[in-house]
């Protein structure tokens, strides 16, 4: 995409909201590491029977990942996470999960982008 239009980004981040989220996730496991920074809000895991889970690499990775759910709504329980929080949470050091408890499935998204910009930008990795 670069040199299609002649240009030279020095970051790239990759935003994904429940559907989007599993996109995301998926950039982020595969080996081709296209993005430096990886915002993911209340990604749908249980695709082709928790793929993302089964596929997560345990090799240490240093692009940060912001990943959050909420708490009411559609999304999956936490416990269906659990598994990838712990990967994600042993692998990455610039990784940050987040329950956003007053969000929904719906209003989750704006949410986390909002805090995973702050989050991906600031070089102390912290949300304000």
């Amino acid at each position: 995409m670069e040199h299609h239009l002649e240009v030279k980004f020095s970051e790239k981040t990759i935003f994904g909201h429940s559907n989007g989220g599993l996109g995301a996730l998926s950039f982020y496991i595969s080996q081709n590491h296209l993005f430096d920074h990886y915002i993911v809000a209340s990604p749908a895991i249980l695709w082709d029977n928790y793929y993302i889970q089964k596929n997560i690499s345990n090799k240490s990775r240093n692009e940060s990942i912001y990943l959050s759910l909420s708490n009411n709504g559609w999304d999956y329980p936490i416990e269906s996470y659990k598994s990838l929080i712990d990967v994600l949470n042993k692998t990455n050091n610039s990784f940050k999960f987040r329950l956003n408890e007053e969000e929904n499935h719906a209003t989750n998204g704006l949410r986390t982008l909002l805090d995973g910009l702050i989050y991906v930008n600031n070089k102390n990795n912290k949300i304000q």
